[in-house]
């Protein structure tokens, strides 16, 4: 399976998804063997840092507009040959690459809860398979 991840910070930022979707990320190539792209925002002085993952970035310090666009561009190209998006950050950009290009079947969303109702309602009505995630972590 392919699936493309995107989220708002990635190592070597510091925070909460920073940290633990590195893990999931590994749990899914390691013990499912998935193929994985992932898409984050970053600093500049991140931008060329590797690491052990295949990570595209796009400069969160770019003029809001164009950042977005970028974002959405950026989506639009990794997503085309994915089976699944794992959304943990970057929801609206992936919602407005799904409205403008009507392109995504799969879309895999980590949501609080109380957010279930509203995506199923209004952002995924034509998704055929939306599996919403309240905690999972690899163990």
């Amino acid at each position: 399976m392919k699936i493309l991840v995107t989220v708002g910070i990635f190592p070597p930022d510091i925070g909460g998804p920073a940290t633990f979707v590195p893990e999931i990320v590994n749990h899914l190539q390691n013990e499912h063997n998935y193929e994985i792209d992932i898409l984050t925002l970053s600093d500049n002085q991140n931008l060329n840092i590797k690491n052990e993952f295949s990570v595209s970035k796009i400069n969160r310090n770019l003029p809001l507009p164009y950042r977005w666009f970028s974002t959405i561009l950026k989506i639009y190209r990794l997503a085309r040959d994915k089976d699944l998006i794992f959304v943990n950050g970057l929801g609206t950009q992936v919602n407005l690459t799904y409205i403008l290009y009507l392109h995504f079947l799969k879309v895999l969303y980590n949501l609080q809860q109380e957010y279930t109702e509203l995506v199923f309602q209004n952002s995924l009505p034509q998704a055929k398979n939306v599996a919403i995630l309240h905690s999972w972590m690899p163990g």
